[in-house]
């Protein structure tokens, strides 16, 4: 089935919003912007770091709250329930450490600083996680645990912990990253604001030129 893209209509009586929104980001995004750290005067230093943070706790949500927490629900098992319940509550104070922590900094109760070591912390534990559920699920089971999803969970804890001990991208490459997204997209407004705005008085003056030529025509 083929994806039909959104039609850019050109004149559209909402123009001036999209400008409007194109500006703001604009805008935005000079605040955002790493550059004033360090500047006395800017009040506005620190916004980028929060940007950032708010971010992180964004996604962090979304893995919580829309799939671990249904996987907690759904487990089975004493023991993994309890290790999914550790392992979401971890993440849950890290993830409101990243939204209040400027406000109440005792949440900093799992170390972690960074977007990239907050990933591998989740990735690791997801690891863990899953090589426990292999151990009990080859114990109390008599069919084999898949040996791909083992290799997987390895995986996820190797990589974790790279993630964690080594962070291969900072959250000054991620700001920029988000910052430069800002500025196309507010760009990208501005220019569909610009060739979406309606051209009546145009064709209203052409109008007029036509009937004023024709009554010119229909005198000779």
């Amino acid at each position: 089935m083929a994806i039909k893209l959104p039609t850019l209509k050109k004149n559209n009586k909402f123009f001036w919003a999209f400008i409007v929104v194109g500006a703001l980001f604009i805008i935005l995004s000079i605040f955002l912007m790493p550059v004033w750290n360090g500047i006395d005067w800017a009040v506005w230093k620190s916004w980028g770091t929060q940007a950032i943070n708010l971010i992180i706790a964004l996604f962090l949500s979304l893995y919580l709250f829309g799939w671990l927490l249904k996987k907690m629900l759904r487990t089975s098992g004493s023991t993994l329930k309890v290790l999914t319940i550790i392992e979401f509550v971890l993440l849950l104070l890290v993830d409101l450490y990243l939204i209040l922590g400027q406000w109440i900094p005792q949440l900093r109760i799992v170390p972690v600083n960074g977007a990239c070591a907050t990933a591998g912390l989740a990735i690791w534990i997801r690891g863990c996680v899953e090589i426990f559920r292999a151990y009990f699920h080859q114990r109390d089971s008599k069919s084999y645990y898949p040996i791909w999803w083992l290799v997987v969970a390895l995986a996820f804890v190797s990589v974790g912990m790279w993630m964690m001990v080594a962070p291969f991208i900072t959250d000054l490459t991620l700001l920029w990253i988000f910052v430069c997204l800002l500025i196309v997209v507010g760009l990208l407004a501005i220019g569909y604001g610009i060739y979406a705005k309606p051209q009546k008085k145009a064709h209203v003056s052409e109008n007029k030129e036509e009937k004023s030529s024709t009554k010119k025509t229909n005198k000779k």
